[in-house]
């Protein structure tokens, strides 16, 4: 009997042996995940300036800027005037002047997809000027969709993920 006993024992070390370092090596991969988007968002602020202008360029307004901070942080830009047709040369020419950060290449992207949208979804009675891009994991644009002519403080989202 003594004998199963110690077996038990043993097993048992080994196994909270094991399940210390599966802990320990999920916490280390925690905090290396945590620590990479710390960074990235650093990064993005870094280059809010040059977004922000660029965006202005295209001929949109910048509403708002949020920043999230998290195991996975993001960035949330509040555009306006997408009723307006982006200029493509323009928006050629910034890409081409911004092509080392990936950050304001993606924004542009994003504002450019998000301009697409708006011009492609017709909810009956109802319009978007006004776009939320989500610079993140995963990267989503929102449109927010309100009744023509309607307070803006009634507005509905309409989610569209990128």
């Amino acid at each position: 009997m003594e004998n199963n006993d110690e077996k038990a024992g043993v097993l048992l070390k080994k196994f909270k042996d094991k399940t210390k370092e599966i802990s320990s090596c999920v916490t280390e991969k925690i905090s290396d995940a945590t620590q990479a988007g710390q960074d990235k968002l650093e990064e993005s602020i870094g280059n809010i300036n040059g977004i922000t202008s660029a965006i202005r360029e295209l001929g949109y307004s910048l509403n708002g800027i949020s920043i999230g901070v998290g195991l996975i942080p993001d960035i949330q830009f509040e555009l306006s005037g997408l009723t307006k047709t982006m200029d493509e040369s323009t928006f050629e020419r910034i890409m081409e002047e911004q092509k080392e950060s990936k950050i304001i290449c993606a924004t542009l992207k994003a504002l450019q997809t998000a301009s697409i949208l708006q011009n492609k979804i017709h909810i009956m009675g109802m319009c978007s000027d006004v776009a939320v891009i989500t610079l993140g994991f995963p990267p989503k644009i929102s449109l927010k969709f309100k009744k023509n002519g309607d307070n803006p403080d009634k507005t509905k989202d309409k989610l569209i993920q990128n």
